[in-house]
């Protein structure tokens, strides 16, 4: 009985002996293949990031070929530019061109040639109507000039360049010519006012006896500055002589109105022209109650333009 209860010992222990080795050997093959998902990972991992490394690396060179493309072709564009586009690096719009907004039933009441005594009774009548005006000024640094000025801006009207001169045959000989007597004004405004205009009008208008051989050119350029040229689609007749009469000069405006138009008119600011001034409670009177609206030049708006319905 002994020895038969010995040998089932031996046995059983046995059993447990092989079962033990079975299990040791499973948690051996275990590790093993959790090493080697471990290796395969990092190997994996690593060329995972590598090839990253070297898709950003490709990715870099191509932004730098085209900036390095962008920029030979800048630099064979400005070779190829004009001379006077490097003048002048300061004499630029404060916004790019947008030239979207075309108000109808509109009433733009502009003025060159100013300031002058008359611009005061000009303001006046304005302000008394609750109206804003564009003043295409040919200024003075003098202090009577500047107050003027910024009476102007102060008021809510719009100043754009006219010239410093006033000599045609000066100002439109060369695009470089244009630009400089321009550029006067444009420094005037900006440095002894406190404004930076954004429009302008050519004197006699954009296309005019003496310009016929630069008015493209200067007109191309200005617009490539971001300034906004307008001429008139309805005259005042103010400058046909030194003083023409207030009535005349009224009804001349208002039968150029035709209704629901947009109408942009030209009067002068200057010494002799008293009349005008006084022809301006009457003119803004009888077009408002015609349902016109008035409104100052704005860097947005569509200019009237000789010859052309619009630029873009």
């Amino acid at each position: 009985m002994k020895k038969r209860r010995v040998e089932r010992k031996r046995h059983g222990m046995g059993r447990f002996t092989g079962n033990g080795r079975w299990i040791r050997g499973g948690i051996l093959l275990l590790a093993a293949v959790a090493v080697a998902l471990s290796t395969v990972s990092a190997v994996t991992q690593r060329h995972a990031v590598k090839r990253m490394q070297q898709e950003n690396q490709a990715l870099s060179r191509q932004v730098t070929a085209l900036q390095q493309a962008e920029q030979q072709r800048q630099q064979a564009l400005e070779a190829a530019a004009p001379e006077y586009q490097k003048l002048y690096p300061d004499f630029y719009a404060p916004r790019k061109l947008s030239l979207t907004q075309k108000k109808e039933n509109t009433v733009y009441l502009t003025f060159d040639d100013g300031p002058s005594p008359v611009t005061d009774g000009i303001l006046d009548t304005l302000q008394e109507k609750g109206v804003q005006a564009t003043f295409y000024v040919v200024p003075k640094n003098t202090p009577e000039s500047l107050e003027r000025l910024k009476r102007m801006a102060s008021e809510g009207h719009t100043l754009g360049m006219h010239s410093a001169s006033h000599d045609y045959r000066k100002i439109y000989g060369s695009v470089e010519a244009f630009l400089a007597d321009l550029y006067e004004v444009f420094r005037l405004l900006r440095d002894q006012v406190g404004y930076t205009p954004t429009c302008f009008r050519f004197p006699g208008g954009s296309i005019n006896g003496y310009n016929t051989a630069t008015y493209e050119a200067i007109e191309a350029e200005m617009l490539r500055r971001g300034f906004v040229p307008c001429d008139w689609n309805v005259s005042s007749g103010d400058a046909a002589a030194r003083s023409v009469p207030a009535d005349r000069l009224q009804n001349t405006v208002v039968n150029q109105c035709g209704d629901g138009a947009r109408c942009v008119v030209l009067m002068h600011d200057a010494s002799t022209k008293a009349t005008t001034a006084q022809a301006l409670p009457g003119m803004i009177d009888r077009l408002r109650a015609r349902g016109f609206a008035f409104a100052a030049m704005e860097p947005d708006d569509v200019p009237v333009l000789f010859g052309r319905p619009r630029i873009s």
